[in-house]
Parts: C-alpha cells; sequence; structure tokens
C-alpha cells in the first residue's frame, strides 16, 4: 500500500513533466504503481476489517481479568472459547 504523501509527490512530479520511469527510480516504486495512481489518484485502499474484531469485547474483558497480562489471555481465549490469536 503506498502512502497518501507519496502520491502526491508521484502527481506532483508528473505535472512538472518528468518520466513515469525517472519518477519510479526518484521514489522508488514500480512503473505500474505509478501508471495506477495516475490513472485514479483518488482511489482508497479497501478496508479491512479485523479477524478478530468480532472478539473485541471478550478480549477486553479477559485483558481486566487477567490483569494486563496479554500472553495469559491469549491462553484463557483458546482454554474457555477456543478461539487461537
Amino acid at each position: 500500500m503506498i502512502r497518501q504523501s507519496k502520491k502526491d509527490a508521484i502527481l506532483e512530479l508528473k505535472n512538472t513533466g518528468m518520466s513515469l520511469r525517472k519518477i519510479a527510480r526518484t521514489l522508488k516504486v514500480s512503473r505500474n504503481t505509478i501508471t495506477k495512481i495516475l490513472k485514479d489518484p483518488d482511489e482508497a485502499a479497501p478496508h479491512r476489517e479485523s479477524r478478530h474484531e468480532e472478539h473485541v469485547p471478550l478480549i477486553r474483558d479477559l485483558f481486566k481479568e487477567c490483569k494486563g497480562n496479554a500472553v495469559r489471555v491469549a491462553e484463557e481465549l483458546e482454554s474457555r472459547h477456543q478461539i487461537t490469536i
């Protein structure tokens, strides 16, 4: 995933007349990536939720119960709820 600051730099360099190859060498980004960004500069990366998002309330409760011990939280998740992280 390319950061917005790098996308802005690509667009700015292209507007100054720099070639795709030179932009690629300068920013250490592939020419294909530069082409994609120039075709659709406003395209946002798809948002992906965590696989464990549904377990957050349970994990928070166990975190309090285990007094902040993350290893113990993982052990309890596995033993009580058959959830592995």
